[in-house]
């Protein structure tokens, strides 16, 4: 859908190639760090999940715009009524409770 409604031009372009640079490269680093962290594990499995997504809009985007991702975290951060929004909020969460606390983290992300 943004696709359709901006103009492509090469310095958009490669912005998205850099941008996509620097995803894929913090992507790689928090694989590594995963080893057998759970907590870590997951996020990266999200982050994944994310990047697929993302560039699936990307290369299909969709009829209805209410449909994306940015989409569904504008929603919750309007209404507070989105999966989208509730996910990536609970991996931010999960992710700065890793940093204070792995083991805590580990227990909330069973919970």
């Amino acid at each position: 859908m943004l696709a359709s409604r901006r103009e492509d031009t090469s310095d958009h372009q490669n912005y998205a190639d850099e941008e996509s640079a620097r995803y894929r490269n913090a992507l790689q680093t928090i694989i590594d760090m995963a080893g057998d962290d759970v907590v870590v594990a997951e996020i990266a499995a999200y982050l994944t999940t994310l990047g697929g997504r993302v560039q699936n809009e990307l290369d299909q985007p969709s009829r209805d715009a209410r449909d994306s991702l940015a989409a569904g975290v504008a929603r919750g951060l309007v209404s507070s009524n989105s999966d989208d929004f509730t996910t990536l909020d609970a991996l931010l969460t999960l992710s700065l409770q890793w940093d204070l606390d792995p083991d805590v983290a580990a227990r909330l992300l069973d919970g």
